[in-house]
């Protein structure tokens, strides 16, 4: 994902050139994982147990940039659906009122 996020956004912001080869390697590794982590999640609320853990904010912060470079999740529905879900929990609007206004300028 921090492949593809550094040379989607970071690299052309700073005057680097895009390095091709680091992209598909992200893609690469997002192709390999992404499949393991959405059949993870079928039928389940949470990454780890019953209830909200650490793994399951630190999965969604690590996800957080997908929508910023345009990574298509369609095919992960367990994911997506799990991302709708969290994003809407007091933890994270919480967070990203603020987050979310510093981003935007």
């Amino acid at each position: 994902m921090s492949k593809i996020l550094f040379n989607k956004i970071f690299a052309p912001m700073i005057g680097l050139p895009v390095d091709e080869k680091s992209m598909a390697d992200g893609e690469k590794f997002l192709t390999a994982n992404l499949p393991s982590v959405d059949a993870a999640l079928a039928g389940r609320g949470f990454i780890v147990g019953d209830a909200l853990s650490l793994a399951d904010i630190a999965l969604i912060a690590a996800m957080e940039p997908f929508e910023m470079i345009g990574y298509d999740m369609s095919k992960f529905e367990n994911i997506v659906a799990w991302r709708n879900r969290l994003t809407g929990e007091a933890f994270y609007t919480h967070v990203h009122e603020r987050y979310g206004a510093e981003m935007a300028g």
